[in-house]
């Protein structure tokens, strides 16, 4: 949106198959471990790890068919005139989302608690950012 391009927007709905593809098989693999002890062992994923794991990869299957609804919502609006201040607020909003899917795998595969902490607050702050953008635009 920010920066016009049409094949980047389609790029992004394509590329949406492939991301349930992936979760489905990731979800096959993850049943199959923790129903044979032995493959979970050698794999050393605990019922409780393929649990977080299996929540990891439907949040991220989330965020995919969200990226490929604001794609198709890009495509429609694509060409029509953006203000400065709705650009910045996407870019914004945008930073601060890649900043916690990033910190919240981080937390999972460093196993750190306190960057667990830090992604609950900052999807707070989220929250807050896009209420007051919401409010914001209606000026």
């Amino acid at each position: 949106l920010i920066e016009q391009k049409k094949e980047l927007a389609n790029n992004v709905i394509s590329r949406d198959e492939e991301v349930n593809r992936k979760y489905f098989m990731i979800v096959r693999q993850l049943r199959v471990a923790v129903q044979d002890s032995i493959l979970a062992r050698r794999l050393n994923i605990t019922a409780v790890r393929a649990l977080d794991y299996r929540l990891v990869v439907k949040s991220i299957e989330l965020v995919a068919d969200y990226a490929v609804a604001m794609a198709k919502n890009v495509l429609k609006i694509l060409g029509k005139p953006i203000s400065k201040k709705i650009k910045d607020i996407i870019v914004k909003i945008g930073d601060l989302t890649s900043q916690i899917l990033e910190n919240a795998m981080k937390a999972l595969f460093q196993n750190r608690m306190e960057l667990s902490l830090k992604v609950v607050s900052m999807r707070q702050e989220m929250k807050k950012k896009r209420s007051t953008a919401w409010i914001d635009l209606q000026r």
